[in-house]
């Protein structure tokens, strides 16, 4: 019988509060419990407990050593650490196969070509979900490695990107975890440390050119059985002592009705068992639906978490939604669903990406105007990553728009929480970038023909701006105050950086000159940079930011008096202790 060990190694880049989160790896369970219901395979094949955590590759020896077949998951976030332990496994197990599938395996046909050649310890590469293929290779094992649909390697490709490609039958899908193939992992964990992700559907019907999980290939979306979904979140429930998170990771969350009556069943679980645990969406349905506000409500309703309030804009610039192939979802059709929510108590939050194709300096400032007026009391930004498989990506989408990409290095030594970040702001890497264990590589944009690179910098200012005195409370209600007056926020921010040229803000020029040089680290244009500083991999890590609270209030006075050059009385009171201060929350706790 041979022995396959399946990996999908989680992303170690997380959020702080679940770097100690065991986040079950759903996907390649998907494929194991899809596999097992072949009975040929099922008599042939042992499937050793998935993988999930990328530790130094020696720890895995003894599995690899008795493994036939390795199976990899790739992302952006993984991609160098599966090379690694790519090519460790072979190197104990020449005869082993190794497999990789997951959403960095290209699709198109030149990029596969040259993915291949740089990977030749690979020996075979699934495209698209993994489902049918893994079942089909494993049956038909001894005929020729070439011959296997929807599979490339390094000098044949077998693949043919349509809609069949990535529609699974409904009934192929079924659930891992009421399956019984993280039961070990389960079992190993003693205390509330286990993170679930759950889908309900799979696809969406839109192509934002940023994404992957659109576009004419993937837009046929598959409704999950009912009876899978319930029989998970029961599964979920009776382990509701060790479950501490369960990401919903459908595409557009609330879209049907069928949503709600979920959530109602979450309920339902958590009033009978007692077990308090957080439910967070990936992404609600973009261009509204009827049952849009009732899912919003019932999620804040039953479990109160703020992302559940978080409304995807991506930005509010008319030519830059029309170049991501988004203008098919009108932001002003949420406008009025704001409205609602926030009438009913809501807190509406906005998810934007910054520098994005099509997007001049004075469209974010209006898109900042935009988020403002809609009462939105907070914005969160992204970096624009280009990700294989995505309309972006393509060679000429780029030239359209004459985007300008690099990859950057990020090393994980420095991949610090919130805490050790503010006692060690001046640290360094230690890593020298030879060991593919030891960093991640990530592909951004640095230039495009609505912006230069120095442009950039100014749109990634604006952010800092904002962020700063506006999402984090620091003169929120003096920003409110000023524009009640007249002055729009393009006015204020204009006030600001004038007076910082003019050089009459010299603490803060000095605290706005430290992000501008980690920022200045990650966007230089140049083929590869090698990210050394701790500010930069924290600006990259942490939404766009760096340590500036802090430093607002280790120079409070300063800063008070820098600031009343724009406002008249700017109140300081509400400030937190410089240790309380987290790159994830507000300066107060008032607003």
């Amino acid at each position: 019988m041979k022995i396959v060990t399946m990996a999908s190694f989680v992303n170690k880049r997380l959020n702080e509060r679940n770097l100690d989160i065991h986040w079950l790896p759903h996907s390649v369970g998907c494929l194991i419990t899809c596999a097992k219901q072949n009975s040929f395979v099922n008599s042939n094949y042992s499937f050793s407990t998935p993988l999930y955590d990328p530790i130094q590759y020696i720890e895995y020896e003894d599995i690899l050593r008795q493994t036939d077949i390795l199976c990899l998951t790739n992302y952006v976030w993984n991609q160098k650490y599966n090379d690694g332990i790519s090519k460790f496994y072979k190197s104990i197990n020449p005869n082993g196969i190794v497999i990789y599938g997951g959403a960095s395996v290209p699709e198109h046909k030149n990029y596969a070509s040259n993915y291949a050649h740089a990977r030749p310890f690979v020996d075979l590469f699934f495209v698209g979900p993994g489902e049918v293929t893994l079942t089909n290779f494993l049956q038909n094992i001894d005929s020729d490695i070439r011959s296997h649909d929807g599979t490339f390697g390094q000098d044949f490709n077998n693949v043919t990107v349509d809609k069949s490609l990535y529609l699974i039958p409904k009934e192929q899908i079924p659930s891992p975890y009421v399956e019984g193939i993280f039961d070990k992992i389960v079992n190993s964990i003693d205390d509330k440390r286990i993170g679930v992700t759950f889908e309900t559907t799979r696809g969406c019907p839109f192509k934002c050119s940023f994404c992957d999980w659109g576009g004419l290939s993937r837009s046929l979306v598959s409704k999950l059985p009912t009876d899978n979904v319930i029989n998970t979140i029961e599964w979920i429930y009776r382990h509701g002592d060790k479950i501490n998170i369960v990401d919903i990771i459908d595409a557009n969350f609330g879209m049907i009705k069928r949503d709600l009556e979920v959530l109602k069943y979450f309920e339902e679980l958590q009033n009978k068992t007692g077990h308090k645990i957080k439910v967070t969406v990936n992404g609600l349905v973009k261009n509204g639906s009827p049952y849009l506000k009732d899912t919003i409500l019932t999620l804040n309703k039953i479990f109160g978490y703020s992302k559940n309030t978080m409304l995807s804009f991506q930005t509010h610039s008319k030519n830059a939604l029309k170049t991501i192939d988004r203008a098919n979802i009108r932001n002003e059709k949420l406008y009025p669903l704001i409205k609602e929510l926030q009438n009913e108590g809501l807190k509406i939050k906005s998810e934007m990406i910054l520098g994005l194709p099509g997007e001049t300096l004075n469209d974010y400032i209006n898109t900042l105007e935009t988020d403002y007026n809609l009462g939105i009391v907070g914005m969160r930004a992204y970096p624009l990553v280009f990700i294989v498989n995505t309309p972006m990506y393509d060679i000429n989408y780029r030239k359209k728009h004459g985007i300008k990409t690099k990859k950057i290095l990020i090393p994980y030594d420095l991949l610090l929480t919130r805490k050790q970040y503010i006692s060690n702001v001046n640290r360094r890497t230690n890593c020298d970038f030879t060991d593919d264990s030891l960093y991640e590589e990530i592909e951004i944009m640095y230039e495009c023909n609505s912006f230069n690179n120095l442009e950039l910098i100014e749109i990634l200012k604006r952010w800092w701006w904002y962020h700063n005195f506006y999402n984090l409370g620091t003169i929120r209600n003096e920003i409110k105050q000023l524009h009640n007056n007249g002055v729009s926020i393009s006015n204020q921010i204009k006030m600001f950086f004038d007076l910082i040229e003019q050089n009459k803000m010299p603490i803060l020029n000095q605290i706005l000159t430290i992000y501008e040089k980690a920022i200045k680290e990650l966007y230089k244009p140049e083929p590869i940079s090698k990210i050394k500083t701790i500010n930069a991999v924290h600006f990259f890590q942490k939404g766009m930011r760096t340590f500036e609270p802090a430093y607002f209030i280790d120079n409070k006075e300063q800063v008070k008096l820098e600031l009343e050059k724009i406002y008249t009385s700017v109140d300081t009171s509400h400030w937190k202790k410089r240790i309380a201060v987290t790159l994830d929350e507000r300066i107060d706790d008032k607003n």
